[in-house]
């Protein structure tokens, strides 16, 4: 079964890249969940264990015999940090837009090819897409934020930032007294922040992150993306025609920890120091 065209038969114009951390099963899964898309398929294993390889190889072999490339790196890049990575050498004028993902996902429906060629011919100051993504509870993770931020909220992040404990003690209260809601998102609009679960970007937003560089090793891409969108004058454009279903936190595991909380707050501090209006 082949789940993209070859080079020789048909110019693709989307690629994926689906960064992986040791967990082949859930690339395998979301690999035949991508099975009737005509786009080319890359994995960036940022796992560099040869024992972990090893212990997967039926698995690793069963996904190259799905015509799909697989990369494998000696260096964990992170997660917007391996896409960038493989673009730095791998020629991709080729395609004229990349998606980047998470390989906790699974396509639920909807075609990525029609996904684009509508908001192109929609808008062409479309430079990101962000798909509804659901988590296994029914939330919807997409918008990230619909609109900017208000002064409340970013005064609600400068708090929430200060050490861990303190923004662990603000989660709990926010569970306890503002639960999460089960979004209808039966809808289409412009929003200001995608979720960083999975990216569709045109190329042109490709190269600009590059130029820019990364926020923190983890977390920070909705900032980066939403700040270079808004900067070139450009749109994110959410729609509920193409759906993904989303294992929360495969590869960094569940629950808050001392180690997310790192990761975020440098992304929060460095959008700072940049000037980004994200949280300013």
């Amino acid at each position: 079964m082949l789940l993209n065209s070859s080079f020789e038969n048909k110019i693709i114009p989307v690629q994926i890249l689906i960064v992986n951390y040791g967990q082949w099963s859930a690339t395998l899964n979301f690999i035949y969940s991508l099975k009737n898309q005509s786009i080319e398929i890359v994995v960036l294993d940022n796992f560099f264990s040869d024992n972990c390889r090893k212990k997967n190889k039926k698995i690793i072999n069963q996904i190259k015999l799905l015509d799909v490339k697989i990369i494998e790196f000696n260096h964990n890049f992170g997660y917007l940090g391996a896409p960038i990575e493989y673009l730095k050498i791998k020629e991709s004028k080729l395609f004229k837009w990349t998606i980047i993902s998470n390989n906790d996902l699974i396509l639920d429906y909807g075609s990525v090819i029609d996904t684009i060629n509508n908001a192109i011919k929609r808008d062409s100051d479309i430079w990101s897409i962000a798909p509804s993504v659901k988590e296994e509870s029914g939330k919807e993770l997409n918008p990230y934020f619909q609109k900017p931020l208000t002064k409340y909220k970013k005064n609600a992040f400068k708090i929430y930032y200060i050490n861990f404990l303190l923004a662990k003690f603000i989660q709990f209260l926010r569970k306890l007294f503002l639960p999460e809601k089960i979004e209808n998102s039966k809808y289409e609009e412009y929003i200001f922040a995608q979720n960083g679960a999975i990216f569709i970007l045109k190329n042109d937003l490709i190269k600009k992150i590059t130029e820019e560089g990364l926020l923190s090793f983890l977390y920070g891409e909705e900032i980066l993306i939403s700040e270079l969108i808004k900067r070139n004058s450009k749109k994110i454009f959410f729609t509920s025609s193409l759906r993904f279903t989303h294992k929360h936190s495969l590869s960094t595991g569940e629950g808050f920890s001392q180690f997310k909380f790192k990761w975020m707050k440098l992304a929060y501090k460095n959008s700072l120091k940049k000037g980004y209006k994200f949280y300013s």
